[in-house]
């Protein structure tokens, strides 16, 4: 019995505060807020390349960019024979790079995603802390910009 309470007294509060963070937040925010930024920014979505996580892909077809050449899951930049060959200059063909979390973290073992980051600048931001999604745009001329 005395087990029963103790463990409650400890659990209770923090499956409030969990419950609450749930049922309050909007974890989808920033994803929607990049999206519609992608959607109504850049002018030209057809002639437009863009580096995005699964999340993304799907608003940004119906946003009018070309599956596979226009808007590119992340990970083919680096993986896929077929996407990597109409990327003759790398990261220099690509126009931006959504850099979520999911990205941030797997840039690291993805040469062509690492440098389209460290060589673009920030445009747009969604979200705060580590949760926050940047839009950044290629500066082919820069060095080593930081993310």
């Amino acid at each position: 019995m005395v087990l029963t309470i103790a463990a409650g007294v400890y659990v209770l509060p923090k499956w409030y505060d969990g419950d609450r963070t749930a049922m309050t937040a909007d974890a989808n925010a920033p994803y929607r807020g990049a999206s519609t930024w992608l959607s109504t920014e850049v002018k030209d979505p057809k002639d437009t390349r863009v580096l995005v996580d699964d999340a993304l892909w799907l608003d940004l077809v119906h946003a009018g960019y070309r599956p596979g050449l226009g808007v590119i899951w992340f990970y083919k930049a680096d993986l896929d024979p077929a996407v990597t060959k109409t990327m003759p200059h790398g990261w220099k063909d690509i126009d931006y790079v959504v850099a979520s979390p999911t990205v941030r973290r797997d840039a690291v073992d993805l040469p062509n995603v690492k440098a389209a980051i460290e060589h673009s600048t920030p445009v747009a931001t969604f979200g705060t802390g580590d949760d926050r999604i940047e839009i950044r745009q290629i500066q082919p001329e820069t060095v080593g910009a930081q993310r």
